[in-house]
């Protein structure tokens, strides 16, 4: 998953870029998953109705979290944390962060599940595994 303004794909074993693709850039972000296909970024989808604005953390098979603007629900304001499946983009759930302010900073998993997402005002907000 990803927020931004070009991708681009690197040789870990010898650190050699193997390609880069600029993205038109724009305003208001959508959450999108790509695949390298060796050349060049693969699109895989595209989800139109979620605004992330955090980078993407992937914390096992099957579900990825992100802050996104709004909390659960339609047009509601703020923001929430979002659980979405990585292969299609599907929401698993959403939850709010009560009160947020300023900019999320990204999403951090711990070995044991727990979610940690904090603001650039320093608020912290926690999940725990159920």
């Amino acid at each position: 998953m990803v927020c931004a303004t070009a991708l681009s794909g690197t040789d870990t074993a010898c650190g050699v870029a193997r390609w880069a693709d600029r993205l038109r850039r724009r305003p208001d972000t959508r959450l999108a998953a790509f695949r390298d296909a060796g050349d060049h970024a693969q699109p895989l989808w595209r989800r139109d109705d979620i605004n992330p604005l955090s980078s993407s953390s992937l914390a096992g098979d099957g579900v990825s979290y992100t802050v996104a603007s709004g909390a659960p629900g339609p047009g509601a304001a703020g923001l929430s944390l979002l659980v979405f499946d990585p292969a299609d983009g599907h929401t698993i759930n959403s939850y709010p962060l009560p009160q947020a302010t300023g900019y999320p900073v990204g999403v951090s998993v711990g070995h044991d599940r727990s979610v940690v997402t904090a603001t650039s005002e320093g608020q912290v907000y926690s999940f725990a595994p159920k």
